[in-house]
């Protein structure tokens, strides 16, 4: 075996999707396998070279979206440089946040902005490539690394229109350079000094990701370490998202309404838009602003809090004119972490909601239904979290 084909540690171990595995470890489910597109179908692969939608991939009639309807909205902001100065006030707000919306910006996160700059440019390369080097990523090693091209087919995740590349890194505890090396050993357009940055930046964001759960806990009145475990045993895994332009912007979504199967997403967005989030029955835009994250709330997450917390329902839409990329990290628990609310929050006043599950029965669920579906509601994570009810 030569050394470009072995499978590195980073791409090893306990990322095995939940259909494929019953492991203990950190699972990143309904990401397309590694498989081998025939060449014959090799030419539907790329968006940006299609000049007319087929009809097989518009989105269903009540699922299209009327581009020019659209308002902008605020979702909350949350400033993380409140920590030095009010850290009261902080988790009150991200309490409020967590509670009514399931969506936020970070600001003042602490990755520097030439960082999250680098993450953008380097992603822009991979996309511009040729159809034929991106396709030969379409397997890679055991599949945790891979090109998906046009996810229009793709029945495992909400993805329409857009093309991805996908990392999972494995276990937090083990991120390093090496981890990284291996996911992106045949990604041609990267070289060590993006690899530094790229880890440079995942250093940054699990710093940040050990202040939100602390807050988080402190919020529902638990102990701060309570979520540390997810840093510890859980997983991370980033999804590089590109949107090229499409000629028929209303056909198309560049992702179905869904919410998140995980525990939190981190997003990092260009100034293009694209990303909506329903409130209270309508859709809203919500605006980039340079320099912020994106924090979602997730399905686990809102199950784990029994309710108090809600994952967001949000959708992307496609441009006319101009391509659009962004890349989401996904934080996982271990796939045998259970549910179960912690006692603190369950009383006369707030009993259970939910029925006892761990990490990997809910994805397994989630999965089935996926690849079983009728229509696109079945990306709704709200309709399968209300058939768990107590």
């Amino acid at each position: 075996m030569t050394e470009r084909s072995k499978a590195p540690r980073g791409c090893q171990g306990g990322f095995q999707m939940a259909i494929d595995t019953a492991t203990d470890g950190p699972e990143v489910p309904f990401m397309k396998s590694g498989t081998m597109v025939p060449v014959s179908q090799q030419k539907h692969l790329i968006t940006a070279e299609v000049d007319v939608v087929p009809e097989e991939w518009k989105v269903s009639l009540e699922d299209r979206p009327e581009v020019s309807t659209f308002e902008y909205i605020d979702i909350p902001s949350i400033d993380l440089s409140l920590l030095e100065t009010d850290r009261a006030e902080l988790v009150r707000r991200l309490r409020t946040t967590a509670t009514d919306w399931g969506i936020c910006r970070l600001i003042n996160h602490g990755i520097s902005p030439e960082l999250m700059k680098e993450v953008e440019t380097q992603g822009m390369k991979f996309f511009g490539q040729s159809s034929q080097e991106k396709l030969k990523l379409l397997k890679h090693g055991n599949g945790n690394a891979y090109y998906t091209g046009i996810n229009t087919e793709e029945r495992r995740h909400s993805l329409h229109w857009a093309e991805s590349f996908v990392m999972k890194f494995g276990l937090w505890k083990t991120l390093d350079l090496d981890a990284i090396n291996g996911c992106t050993i045949d990604w041609a357009t990267a070289d060590d000094n993006f690899r530094k940055s790229l880890l440079e930046f995942m250093i940054g964001l699990k710093s940040l990701s050990e202040k939100i759960l602390q807050l988080f806990a402190e919020s529902l009145g638990l102990k701060a370490d309570f979520y540390s475990d997810i840093l510890e045993s859980g997983g991370l895994a980033s999804r590089w998202n590109y949107y090229p332009v499409c000629p028929e912007p209303g056909e198309v979504l560049g992702a179905h309404s869904h919410t998140d199967p995980n525990f939190l997403t981190i997003l990092q967005q260009d100034k293009v838009g694209g990303l909506q989030v329903e409130k209270d029955g309508r859709w809203y835009n919500v605006q980039p602003m340079e320099g912020t994250l994106v924090l979602n709330i997730g399905d686990l997450f809102q199950i784990w809090t029994n309710g108090i917390f809600k994952s967001v329902l949000h959708r992307v839409l496609v441009n006319g004119s101009v391509s659009r990329i962004s890349v989401a990290w996904l934080l996982y628990p271990r796939s045998s972490q259970s549910l179960s609310p912690p006692e603190e929050l369950v009383d006369e006043k707030h009993p259970r909601m939910y029925r006892e599950l761990m990490v990997e029965e809910y994805h397994q669920k989630v999965l089935t239904e996926r690849l079983a579906r009728q229509d696109s509601k079945v990306f709704n994570g709200q309709n399968l979290i209300d058939s768990l009810t107590i």
